[in-house]
């Protein structure tokens, strides 16, 4: 997998659990901030927020590990 690919994953999960947690403060707010009914509603959207935040950045992470040895900024050979 590659690293923008993972961005991509990582981003769409972000931007489905942002707007369902969006859509369901909005319906709290619309309610007159009453007491929260959707409880589950709130974890479900939660779950898919971080699952994105985690994806990107464990696609960042495993493409740290692909980076060959030869590339390190620093890494000089000195004799």
């Amino acid at each position: 997998m590659r690293f923008e690919t993972g961005l991509l994953l990582g981003g769409g999960l972000f931007l489905i659990g942002f707007l369902g947690c969006a859509w369901v403060v909005w319906d709290w707010i619309s309610s007159g901030f009453g007491p929260l009914q959707e409880v589950r509603a709130v974890l479900f959207w939660s779950m898919w927020l971080f699952l994105g935040i985690q994806v990107t950045f464990s696609s960042f992470f495993l493409s740290m590990l692909g980076i060959s040895r030869g590339t390190y900024i620093g890494d000089y050979d000195l004799k």
